[in-house]
């Protein structure tokens, strides 16, 4: 890289030379050398610059691509909580249809109990029926008994005078 030279014994004579005196040509020239190498850029200066510059553009470039991902992934996301509202109001609604299942199964459940009493009686109810049906059937057996032993006499009353002639 070139270097810029500034003969600064030079410019303080030419200074000097226009009326100015040395004290303040000196300080114009210190000035003016001073801004002069102040800030500016080497070659090596300008080779790291360029070498930064190409670190933010791949830099750019991948934020670029990321950015471009972000937003495919935030469009799935929309997508995913659009389903997902969906699958809720689904979900209230057969929330909504099993608590009305519930009232009509307790519903059922009270006349099921209804049902379950009214058997629970009919059964007592029957018990006493057999009670007193079985006291019938005992007493007809009595019945019965007696019975036959009267049928038994009216046949024996009624054979004896065969048996007789049968015998006699």
């Amino acid at each position: 890289m070139a270097t810029t030279t500034f003969d600064t014994h030079q410019a303080v004579k030419a200074i000097t030379s226009s009326g100015l005196d040395d004290t303040q040509a000196e300080v114009i020239v210190a000035t003016i050398n001073k801004a002069m190498h102040q800030g500016l850029a080497t070659k090596s200066d300008v080779v790291m610059l360029r070498a930064d510059v190409a670190t933010v553009k791949t830099d750019v470039a991948t934020l670029k691509t990321d950015v471009a991902t972000l937003k495919t992934d935030v469009a799935t996301l929309k997508t995913d909580v659009a389903t997902l509202k969906a699958d809720v109001a689904t979900l209230k609604a057969d929330v909504v249809t099993l608590k009305v299942d519930v009232d009509t199964l307790k519903v059922d459940v009270v006349t099921l109990k209804v049902d379950v009493d009214t058997l629970k009686a009919d059964v007592v109810t029957l018990k006493s029926d057999m009670k007193e049906v079985k006291s019938d059937i005992v007493s007809l057996k009595g019945d019965m008994l007696v019975l036959k032993w009267m049928v038994g006499l009216v046949i024996v009353a009624e054979a004896l005078p065969f048996l007789k002639f049968l015998f006699a």
